[in-house]
């Protein structure tokens, strides 16, 4: 009688549990307030200064599919495409005056410069040469002031003539500019593969020696006490003026590689998006993480006048709020887990353990604790790896799992016909099994991996 009471109370946990925890994330979503502005697959974004949102949908590169979708307060409000606007930008740009600058390759080899009125695009100048330049970052403080880094030079116009710079014949460390920034003192940041540059005044000015050299240097921001942060390969850098400090997954964890972008909100948090999607979200000197869903990860971030965020992900562009009711560290990561299947796992477990004690099967029950432990350590190990993110889907203790319940439920039906031990000999086999054909799977992968490589 109590074994049957046991079962029936256990039975309504496994279903209590399963059904309140996906009532308590649609609670936590809909009070995360996340709104889509774009279903449309986006290949870029950016804020302005009057707050409107710049999406580009996906295109194939130089179609007559280019566009520009522009948003206020998540309405679209305008469109440009490339068939009806002469001057269509394949590229856009805030400039530290404010306006808003684009760049366009022309039919002879070069570059134009073009400036937005409000309503339509206009060209600024151009800059030729006998093979295209390329475009990789963009700088303006005026219309007199436009810097343009690529990959063999950076180059400045200074509102009647330009000026190419290389380390042939600057101090500037590496041809390949991937980043530039101009802060409030009017200094121009310059990311190269090798380390930072400075121009101040129209000259190349000396960094002190705690500078990053020698280093892929991604992005940059400015935070509200004037503070400059660059980001690199492994490491996210901060300069006061007088030294530059590095953080890391050691000392400040630091989630991810190849901070490709950095943003600054009003509270002054600085927002740090990694190659892989992860952004890790600074606060004086605790760290908090924003994790994207699976299959759909953050690939560019910006944050709007009103702390606004917007998170342009693989598949569609989202706005929340920076600072959202809900949104903490454990909201942020149960939504994960909830997002990544880990908490159906949770209930498919119970489930085999609700079985394993119906049956009063050994085999089952040692088979779940065993494998279902490895499938914990996994998860656990996932979450307090600071470089990592709950693996769910493709936790391979889950795998084990299922194939040791096979093997122990077909061991069970053995064993009621006289053999003995066979519940427990079947997990044995199935795990034996299940681990053979998760090596040949790695195997396999690890295989075409290197092919395509």
């Amino acid at each position: 009688m109590l074994r049957k009471v046991f079962l029936t109370l256990f039975g309504l946990f496994i279903a209590a549990q399963a059904v309140g925890i996906f009532a308590w994330g649609a609670y936590l979503h809909s009070r995360a307030q996340v709104e889509t502005i774009s279903a449309q697959l986006p290949s870029d974004m950016l804020i302005d200064s009057k707050g409107q949102l710049w999406v580009q949908p996906w295109a194939a590169t130089y179609s007559d599919d280019f566009k520009w979708e522009v948003y206020q307060d998540g309405k679209l409000t305008q469109t440009f495409d490339i068939k009806s606007e002469p001057n269509f930008p394949t590229r856009i740009w805030t400039g530290a005056d404010g306006n808003l600058y684009g760049t366009l390759g022309t039919q002879n080899p070069g570059i134009r410069v073009v400036t937005f009125d409000g309503s339509s695009w206009n060209t600024l100048i151009e800059f030729h040469r006998q093979y295209p330049p390329s475009v990789h970052a963009f700088a303006a403080g005026s219309p007199e002031d436009i810097w343009i880094g690529g990959n063999s030079e950076l180059i400045h116009y200074n509102g009647s003539d330009w000026q190419t710079f290389t380390p042939e014949n600057s101090p500037l460390p590496n041809a390949d500019v991937n980043a530039l920034f101009l802060d409030s003192q009017k200094r121009l940041w310059v990311g190269t593969n090798a380390g930072i540059a400075m121009v101040q005044n129209g000259q190349f000015q000396p960094l002190t020696n705690s500078a990053p050299s020698k280093e892929y240097i991604f992005s940059f921001a400015e935070d509200k006490n004037g503070v400059i942060w660059a980001g690199s390969e492994e490491n996210l850098y901060s300069f006061n003026g007088a030294e530059w400090s590095a953080y890391n997954s050691k000392n400040l964890k630091l989630k991810g590689f190849r901070i490709q972008d950095i943003e600054v909100d009003s509270s002054n948090r600085v927002w740090a998006l990694s190659l892989g999607g992860d952004v890790s979200v600074l606060d004086g000197v605790k760290t908090k993480y924003l994790f994207g869903k699976p299959g759909n990860a953050i690939t560019n971030i910006e944050i709007g006048p009103d702390d606004s965020l917007y998170l342009m992900q693989t598949k569609d562009v989202v706005r929340i709020s920076a600072n959202p009711p809900l949104v903490s560290l454990m909201t942020l990561k149960f939504l994960w887990l909830l997002n990544n299947g880990v908490f159906v796992y949770l209930s498919v477990f119970l489930v085999i353990a609700w079985i394993a004690i119906a049956l009063s099967s050994w085999g089952i029950g040692l088979g779940l604790a065993l494998t279902g432990a490895l499938f914990g350590a996994i998860e656990i190990f996932s979450l307090f790896d600071i470089n990592a993110v709950p693996s769910g889907y493709f936790n391979p203790g889950f795998a084990l799992t299922i194939f040791t319940f096979i093997g122990g439920l077909a061991g069970y039906f053995l064993k009621q016909r006289g053999v003995k031990r066979a519940d427990i000999i079947g997990s044995g086999i199935g795990c034996l099994l299940g681990g053979i054909l998760l090596s040949c799977a790695g195997l396999i992968l690890l295989w075409a991996l290197m092919s395509v490589s």
